[in-house]
């Protein structure tokens, strides 16, 4: 692409785009679930993706959070206003994603007995654990950056200081002008104290 310099891209924005790339390529392995099995000396193992009962879900979200984060690190194109920051949106959709993969493979039941198993395989364990990485690498982008949850009462607008209760005195940081002197009554005699050099004489 024009103009990107992958050396430009910080390492945890690396992490987060290369995790879910890694999640994505295992979740089409056969081997998120099934069983194995030795029969007389030979293996057997048959199983399914990923994109299995609601664990498709799951990998729809982490799919979504990792085509935000390439293209918000490419800028190949501009993505639209979210309500949250794009690292805590991206966060959100891998951790949910891989969430839901996770208790699919769990729920799913395990076990085994002589010669044979079943249960969560090794590419869904590599899935799992992808989808763990980006979330946490995109929760520090979130840090670093400041973002704050649209509902977060800190990252509302606070109401300006109310002016001090007296109502007195210039506002804070302003100068208080001179005061000038006062000049006499053109119909009043000036006087001056008894002694002073500057009296005039009679």
């Amino acid at each position: 692409m024009p103009g990107f310099d992958l050396k430009q891209v910080s390492r945890n924005d690396k992490v987060v785009v290369g995790a879910g790339i890694v999640a994505l390529i295992f979740s089409f392995i056969p081997h998120y679930y099934g069983v194995s099995a030795n029969i007389l000396g030979q293996h057997f193992s048959s199983g399914v993706s990923a994109w299995h009962s609601y664990a498709f879900l799951g990998m729809l979200l982490i799919l979504v959070g990792t085509a935000l984060a390439a293209i918000a690190v490419s800028g190949a194109a501009q993505l639209p206003k979210l309500p949250i920051g794009l690292n805590l949106a991206v966060a959100s959709l891998a951790g949910i994603g891989t969430l839901l993969v996770l208790i699919r493979g769990l729920t799913a039941g395990s076990g085994g007995g002589p010669g044979y198993s079943y249960g969560l395989q090794w590419s869904g364990y590599i899935v799992i654990l992808a989808g763990i990485v980006q979330t946490v690498f995109s929760v520090l982008n979130a840090r670093a950056a400041g973002e704050k949850l649209a509902w977060d009462a800190s990252a509302m607008n606070r109401p300006a200081a109310a002016a001090p209760a007296t109502g007195y005195g210039p506002p804070t940081g302003h100068a208080v002008p001179p005061t000038q002197p006062t000049a006499p009554a053109a119909d009043q005699p000036t006087t001056y104290p008894s002694g002073d050099a500057g009296s005039p004489t009679a």
